[in-house]
């Protein structure tokens, strides 16, 4: 439960350029969503 947590600061410590390629990429929300139910 702890990990899930820890990655999505992940997202907002990364800068901005890379919040755009993980949107632009399919592959990447994918796994997202599932981290999400997990």
């Amino acid at each position: 439960m702890y990990e899930e947590p820890e990655v999505a600061p992940v997202h907002p410590t990364g800068p901005t350029p890379a919040t755009e390629t993980v949107d632009s990429a399919p592959g990447f929300e994918a796994p997202q969503e599932s981290v999400t139910i997990l």
